[in-house]
């Protein structure tokens, strides 16, 4: 809906150059109302979220006391060995 609005703002497909008279105030109207009606949108948009942050306030629990664990003490066990790389050994062609 947003995104709509927003093209209705800055989108106008009407050429405004040869209009006169009373067609002349409509469209100087028409550019009057419409930021009015996008600005009255935006304060209700700003307006309803620190509201529902204010009705929804009780819902979030609060922080509990933490229990924090203590680390392992002492050295750890020596990694065992890596053991040698070697290449394996891969027959000979057939016929060699």
């Amino acid at each position: 809906m947003l995104a709509g609005l927003s093209l209705w703002a800055l989108i106008t497909t009407r050429d405004e150059t040869a209009v006169v008279g009373m067609a002349a105030f409509e469209a100087f109207v028409q550019r009057v109302v419409r930021p009015l009606v996008l600005a009255l949108i935006a304060t209700f948009i700003l307006g309803v979220m620190p509201g529902l942050g204010y009705l929804f306030r009780d819902v979030v629990d609060p922080p509990r006391p933490q229990v924090l664990t203590p680390l392992p003490s002492g050295v750890p066990d020596p990694m065992p060995e890596r053991p040698e790389f070697r290449m394996p050994d891969l027959p000979g062609a057939p016929g060699q």
